[in-house]
């Protein structure tokens, strides 16, 4: 049993009454259901009379709905009574059909248990019509059923005290002791049945902080450098978050969801990042947009596995629901998402087993791709290098042989094109990356008129891969085809790296934040495409380019 000290709300500086629910929506309670009684082979529950065998109750297939202010647990049902005599059963009677029986739902507020009291039940016949049971038959429901569903109870000790332990992590050091002091204010309020979910109400006291006053100040440059370092370990978490939907049949519509939220929090940090006045309350403000978006997601998917009992979800979800609760008092609460508390969350979500690290990698993510509706990695033979330039040696001269003049190759001449051509049937090269490779795709001074051709080249063979393996509608295509062209002409001038002073740099975009001939964001792409590829590799930055032309097409 948890014991909470309710803390005088005159020893708060400010006091503000704060509800926190405990959301049980119904496709959970019918997992624990399912988990606590429907425990044999097919969600079934046997509720036989060992001692004689005359008195035989089976139960399967439960659902659960709300009913009003009652929850409704529907079953099939099949019945047999009869009167033991000697190693028979006399008088036999038995019925099959389904029943609804009707339950109220209480509080247990000394343990923290969720009880179900049954009420009444309709009984239907095979074909789904209500019927009127016997007497035998309707008091043998009322006595076995009814007792047996009754037994049944939610523990919610262990979710309160992971709020408890988890919630304090989630704010700064300096401010886990007044969260401390408001999780002694926990006690229990109201159940509610609500048309999606049963809601047990936590009730606190929260002590908020004076409203700063003026503008807000800039951030300095150790500020900045902080903010970033929280949300990359929050894009982590996001990461991690949608990674436990990686193996579930999410629907196009849910993963739609998925992948639009993962941009959108991203593209808006990079855009953060370089105003002029960085948000100090973005990651705060992302995880209440987030939650509101991915919880339902995950409610909906990861309560039907049954690798973990159902119940082991609720602590991670309350703690969120928790922080969105508290976001409503605004910026006098001092909410501030910590690593710490970010990992503590991952921890409840994985169950038992080793923390997560919330490592912000730039390593390509498989499961990341296949989630967000991509195919297996990209091709990665290439050139490649961790390095932000390098160096390229001029070409020597040819010196002209004794007695015979130096013959000029016109443009067109297959030695001058030699430097831009692919190979043949634009197969993909398992060479070992060298200089010769990137040389090739610097502009030169000279006549251009080959370099664009090759480029071009380069990115048609591009759409025309994301097109064998994605297969746009036939009407899309020629258009595709363009637009691959005209984003690369727009983001780069069809530019892969720049030349000066003997230095071989990738093109990178004015904040710092996009490569190459297609400009993809590095931060944005993370965990989807390879960054030294795309920085150093013309060939896969363009089919990266590709490949999310193509996707924004389908969103």
């Amino acid at each position: 049993m948890i014991l909470f000290l309710l803390w005088p709300a005159s020893a708060l500086n400010a006091a503000e009454t704060v509800h926190v629910p405990i959301t049980l929506d119904y496709p959970l309670i019918r997992s624990l259901l399912i988990n606590l009684a429907y425990t044999q082979p097919g969600e079934r529950a046997s509720l036989t009379d060992k001692d004689t065998g005359c008195v035989q109750v089976e139960l399967w297939e439960p659902e659960v709905t709300p009913q009003e202010s009652l929850v409704k647990v529907t079953s099939k049902i099949r019945v047999f009574a009869g009167i033991p005599v000697g190693d028979k059963c006399a008088l036999p009677v038995a019925w099959e059909g389904s029943i609804e029986v009707f339950q109220k739902v209480m509080l247990d507020e000394k343990e923290w248990k969720l009880r179900f009291k049954s009420e009444d039940f309709r009984a239907y016949n095979q074909k789904g019509k209500q019927t009127i049971l016997t007497k035998i038959l309707s008091d043998l429901v009322k006595s076995r059923v009814f007792d047996y569903l009754d037994r049944i109870s939610i523990d919610l000790a262990p979710p309160v005290k992971d709020l408890r332990d988890t919630l304090p992590l989630l704010f700064t050091l300096e401010e886990r002791q007044r969260i401390e002091r408001w999780l002694g204010t926990v006690r229990p309020g109201t159940v509610q049945v609500d048309p999606d979910a049963v809601r047990i109400d936590l009730v606190m006291e929260v002590e908020t902080l004076p409203e700063a006053q003026g503008p807000a100040e800039e951030l300095s440059a150790q500020e900045i450098e902080r903010l970033t370092t929280t949300w990359e370990v929050w894009d982590a978490f996001m990461v991690y978050l949608m990674a436990s939907l990686t193996d579930e049949p999410l629907s196009e519509e849910d993963r739609m969801t998925v992948f639009e939220t993962l941009l959108e929090t991203r593209y808006e940090f990079v855009q953060t990042l370089t105003g002029k006045a960085p948000d100090r309350g973005l990651v705060r403000r992302q995880f209440v947009w987030i939650w509101q978006r991915l919880a339902p997601i995950l409610r909906k998917y990861l309560v039907e596995q049954s690798s973990r009992p159902p119940v082991s979800y609720l602590a991670f979800f309350t703690a969120g629901d928790a922080l969105i609760a508290l976001d409503k008092l605004g910026p006098t609460l001092g909410l501030e998402i910590s690593r710490d508390g970010l990992i503590r969350l991952a921890r409840l979500l994985q169950g038992e087993g080793s923390a997560p690290i919330l490592d912000y990698s730039y390593t390509v993510d498989p499961k990341l791709r296949k989630l967000l509706g991509f195919g297996p990695p990209l091709d990665e033979s290439g050139p490649a290098f961790d390095d932000q330039e390098l160096d390229v040696p001029e070409e020597p001269k040819e010196e002209e042989a004794p007695g015979k003049p130096e013959e000029k190759k016109a443009p067109g001449d297959e030695g001058f094109l030699h430097r831009f051509q692919l190979p043949s049937a634009f197969a993909a090269e398992t060479q070992t990356p060298s200089m010769e490779e990137i040389k090739r795709w610097v502009p030169p001074k000279g006549d251009i008129g080959p370099y664009v051709d090759g480029v071009r080249q380069i990115l048609e063979h591009a759409a025309a891969e994301t097109l064998s393996t994605n297969q746009l509608d036939a009407t899309v295509q020629p258009f595709f085809h363009n637009l691959v062209l005209a984003t690369a002409w727009q983001e780069s001038c069809w530019r892969q790296f720049v030349k000066s002073q003997g230095k071989v740099r990738y093109l990178l975009s004015h904040n710092n934040s996009s490569v190459g001939l297609m400009q993809v964001n590095e931060r944005v792409w993370r965990g989807i495409y390879r960054l030294q590829s795309l920085r150093w590799n013309i060939k896969y930055n363009a089919r990266a380019g590709s490949e999310i032309l193509d996707r924004y097409l389908r969103t």
